[in-house]
């Protein structure tokens, strides 16, 4: 689903469609809004909260999110490739711009990019400052012994930095992270003579013809650079959300939301709030 459809829906479920009261740029904020609370919760519901949770109660919720799941790469050459200093430190601005919430942490004791790329990575664990004690206590593998600190890798988070903890000798660094999601954008409209200047996806606005083939509103349409159509307008430099297909209808629903309550529908929004929550 386009950022057109889930536009579409918007105003459809508000029943004011093209209403001067909701403009195309107040639902892309209410639609970047929405993305950003369905993130939230997912994140939050993915979490083990006790001993009976499992890697299989929250797989649904790390299929739902994958497409924000990221990866810096580990050749020694990426620029988001964390390099820690003599005090085994990561610096939290090192990390890459989208990042959200740190999903993995690994490092590895090689230094030269030759021998990162093939290097036997290991994971760092994280352990809340507060809970360090407990979370030794609780675990006989992770207490205190002759040969070294810990028997496993771990790091303590603070306000600017990461400081890790390892017997070994880290040079590098990768994650894996949640990345936040893309501000969408519902594009700009383009009459038909205009020519693109890239060749691009477009997304018909109406009925179209181009090279010979006839779409309707919605379709997405490949053109090649300084190419046009005839019919209906079409739509350029749009930016489709980043979250799933499966999450899109949830995502229009809660974008209807935010819009609603701005406008005092607050009855009208809880029948949509009642919906999402049924599911």
């Amino acid at each position: 689903m386009n950022i057109l459809k889930i536009h579409d829906l918007v105003k459809f479920w508000i029943d004011e469609y093209q209403s001067p009261r909701q403009e195309d740029d107040e639902i892309d904020a209410a639609i970047w809004s929405a993305a950003k609370q369905i993130t939230e919760e997912r994140y939050d519901a993915s979490k083990i909260n006790h001993p009976g949770d499992t890697v299989d109660n929250s797989q649904r919720v790390r299929d739902e999110l994958h497409t924000l799941v990221q990866k810096t790469t580990k050749d020694g050459t990426d620029p988001f490739i964390i390099e820690p200093n003599d005090s085994y430190r990561i610096d939290m601005v090192d990390f890459p711009e989208a990042y959200k919430y740190l999903l993995a942490l690994e490092i590895t004791d090689e230094a030269t990019p030759a021998d990162v790329a093939a290097a036997d990575w290991r994971i760092v664990e994280a352990v809340p400052i507060d809970w360090k004690r407990d979370w030794l206590k609780r675990n006989p593998y992770r207490k205190p012994k002759v040969t070294g600190p810990f028997t496993r890798d771990y790091y303590e988070q603070y306000a600017t930095f990461m400081q890790l903890h390892t017997a070994g000798d880290p040079q590098y660094a990768a994650i894996t992270f949640l990345a936040e999601p893309v501000e969408n954008y519902i594009g700009v409209e383009r009459a038909a003579g205009f020519s693109v200047t890239s060749s691009d996806y477009v997304i018909a606005l109406g009925d179209i013809t181009y090279s010979g083939t006839d779409y309707v509103r919605g379709d997405l349409v490949y053109m090649a650079v300084t190419t046009t159509w005839t019919g209906d307008d079409i739509l350029t430099n749009f930016v489709d959300t980043d979250l799933p297909d499966t999450l899109h209808e949830e995502l229009a629903k809660k974008a209807t939301i935010f819009l609603l309550e701005r406008v005092d529908l607050a009855q009208k929004a809880q029948g949509y709030m009642q919906e999402i929550a049924g599911k």
